[in-house]
């Protein structure tokens, strides 16, 4: 079972997708195709509009199947830009990453050295 949500900026054919599928390893070519079909039929509402060019992105639990990649690989060629993250991609927290350096609060002359050395002026 496959459910999909969409949120829409209709001026812009900017189309916010999530794609829950449960118990499945890939996400399938149907999801990535309904919102095709729904970027595809907003396009046609506001045809006089100059932005022929649509973006979408897909939030998924899974990676994509081959089938589906290929949906997408199509829409880049007709020019709109698809879009797909797995959630686990977007799931973690920057500031704990190994390469952020520790932060620390400078005291008032190492403040006073780090503005002295650069260009920087200070307002407080």
């Amino acid at each position: 079972m496959t459910t999909l949500t969409t949120t829409t900026v209709t001026h812009h054919h900017y189309v916010k997708a999530y794609v829950s599928s449960s118990g499945q390893s890939q996400v399938g070519v149907g999801p990535i195709r309904t919102v095709v079909e729904y970027l595809h039929s907003l396009a046609e509402e506001s045809r006089g509009n100059n932005n022929n060019n649509s973006r979408v992105i897909i939030i998924g639990p899974c990676k994509l199947s081959p089938q589906a990649k290929n949906v997408i690989q199509q829409e880049a060629r007709r020019g709109n830009v698809v879009e797909y993250f797995m959630e686990a991609e977007l799931l973690f927290d920057i500031t704990k990453h190994s390469l952020v350096p520790k932060h620390e609060i400078l005291t008032p002359e190492q403040k006073k050295a780090l503005l002295d050395k650069s260009v920087l002026c200070c307002w407080t």
